[in-house]
């Protein structure tokens, strides 16, 4: 039988084995596992070995419309609604020019159907305009939670003093869901949009998915950066691009984790990269 006194240590060793952090302890192949658990309770959700990699955690989505159109009769613009709960509603105003997000609020109107009252906020969250906007058609579409949105809206835009109100028309493009990796994604989306755009080919290469699917002009791929340089100018042709200019990567169209704009002419992998060219139709 062992002495006590060698039964005492052995046991604080075990317990020191046990509660030692797992970055102070030995790696396993370099020594003897002494340490025994007795505890049987699994780890708390989100932590310990019921973890999974980080690849395979889903993010939250949220169900979003998208309408496009102009105010003042000039000025392009869009709008991406969510409605929460009830008839409450949340979305983003932006300017194609810049693609600068102000925060919606509001909710629908009591007693008519298809109008809605939405202010927008600033970064503070101040009041500085509010639309005011109703559809004429009964034409509506069904997001996937149920609710109905109309393809048109019409209104106006009024400023918080109530100095200026201008004309607002509205086209819904198309409803998804959107992941709250959204804006990662639409910083490399857009960065080879503009590329394009601006006849940076360089730049738009190294925001390129390869190989990079392409049915255009008779490609079928670009396996890599000098593949794709090589056939630029048969791809992305004045008309091509000019067709892209219907549409923005923003609030875009998402589908089994890609996103798309100009009705599918590009789409984009879940980092923003471009994954797939097709034909653009205007």
């Amino acid at each position: 039988m062992l002495p006590r006194r060698f039964l005492k240590s052995l046991t604080v060793l075990m317990l020191a084995c046990c509660l030692a952090p797992a970055t102070l302890r030995p790696a396993a192949e370099n020594t003897t596992q002494l340490c025994v658990r007795f505890a049987t309770q699994p780890p708390a959700p989100g932590h310990g070995l019921d973890r999974p990699p980080a690849s395979s955690v889903q993010t939250s989505e949220r169900q979003t419309t998208v309408y496009q159109g102009t105010i003042n009769g000039n000025v392009a613009i869009g709008l991406a609604l969510v409605q929460d709960s009830g008839k409450q509603f949340y979305g983003w105003f932006f300017y194609r020019r810049d693609l600068k997000d102000f925060d919606i609020q509001g909710e629908a109107v009591a007693g008519q159907k298809f109008a809605f009252t939405l202010r927008q906020l600033d970064a503070r969250g101040t009041v500085i305009g509010t639309f005011q906007l109703h559809s004429h058609s009964d034409e509506a579409h069904p997001d996937q939670a149920g609710n109905f949105f109309p393809q048109t809206l019409e209104g106006v835009w009024t400023d918080a003093e109530h100095r200026r109100t201008y004309p607002v028309a509205l086209t819904m493009q198309h409803q998804s869901m959107v992941a709250e990796n959204e804006p990662a994604l639409e910083r490399n989306a857009q960065a080879f949009y503009f590329a394009l755009l601006q006849g940076n080919k360089k730049k738009a290469a190294r925001h390129v998915h390869y190989p990079l699917r392409i049915y255009v002009a008779g490609e079928k791929s670009a396996r890599n950066p000098s593949e794709f340089l090589r056939d630029y100018d048969r791809i992305f042709t004045a008309d091509y691009l000019a067709c892209l200019q219907q549409d923005v990567p923003h609030h875009m169209f998402h589908r089994n984790g890609q996103a798309m704009i100009a009705g599918g002419a590009l789409w984009f992998d879940q980092r923003g990269y471009a994954i797939t060219v097709n034909n653009c139709r205007r």
